[in-house]
């Protein structure tokens, strides 16, 4: 049986399953905590760090030239 969905990403709003008994999981994959992936976790740290000040403007601009923004049409409103 399929696992239902009980969190949502911070970055694009999909529901996603997150297990957090599953330790060998989280320790795998810490970013489901925030995320559905691991793009919108790269995502979801720029954004932290822009908005918590360990990022100018410029350096954010900077590091999402890394990121793959080809679905930030999809992301929730505050965070496009």
């Amino acid at each position: 049986m399929k696992e239902q969905n009980n969190a949502n990403c911070s970055i694009c709003g999909s529901s996603y399953h997150l297990c957090v008994s599953c330790r060998d999981s989280m320790k795998l994959q810490p970013w489901k905590i925030h995320c559905c992936s691991a793009n919108c976790y790269q995502v979801f740290q720029i954004v932290k760090g822009y908005n918590n000040g360990v990022y100018s403007k410029e350096e954010a601009k900077e590091r999402f030239k890394n990121v793959d923004l080809k679905n930030v049409g999809s992301f929730i409103p505050h965070i496009k």
